[in-house]
């Protein structure tokens, strides 16, 4: 009898030690990125007819498992007013949620986001709040990413879409 319950403990402690090393095997711990980006922007559509060009700056954090992160993203551009523009320069500051997916060798990655941009110029006394998202693809090397977006979220002054496209380098880490 002793014998018996030697040989199943010793079997359920093998089987539960296979078990537990087969799963550490095959669930990962989760990845962090961090990083930084310097944007330049160039309007689009109508919103070129009364902006020249924007420049700004976003710091990044994201988890993730494989190749697919989820990235919060806080942001802040100014784009400068044409000179006909009656409401001078725009403040943009976004929060996005969104997701980065790398591609080839961890190298190439596709990257979409979504949330709420606060936007202000000269004619207004508080910023105001709208729905801002991005859609964009990139590289990145060594740490080191460059990448090309189109941003865009309801106009402030007109009816329609304030677009623009976006070139965006800088770096990023993954622990």
């Amino acid at each position: 009898m002793k014998n018996s319950l030697l040989k199943a403990f010793i079997t359920l402690s093998v089987t539960c030690i296979a078990i537990g090393s087969y799963a550490q095997a095959k669930i990962k711990r989760p990845h962090v990125l961090i990083g930084a980006n310097v944007s330049y922007s160039n309007p689009q559509s109508n919103f070129a007819n009364t902006y020249k060009f924007g420049v700004g700056g976003e710091i990044f954090g994201g988890i993730g498992a494989g190749k697919t992160y989820l990235v919060v993203t806080l942001g802040t551009a100014k784009f400068m007013g044409q000179k006909e523009n009656p409401y001078g320069n725009l403040t943009y500051n976004p929060v996005k949620i969104g997701l980065r997916q790398f591609l080839i060798l961890n190298k190439i990655f596709v990257s979409g986001d979504v949330g709420t941009a606060y936007l202000k110029d000269k004619t207004m006394s508080n910023s105001v709040s709208r729905l801002s998202a991005d859609v964009g693809a990139g590289v990145r090397l060594l740490g080191l990413e460059g990448g090309i977006y189109y941003n865009g979220w309801k106009s402030v002054h007109t009816g329609g879409f304030s677009g623009n496209v976006q070139v965006k380098l800088g770096w990023s880490i993954t622990l």
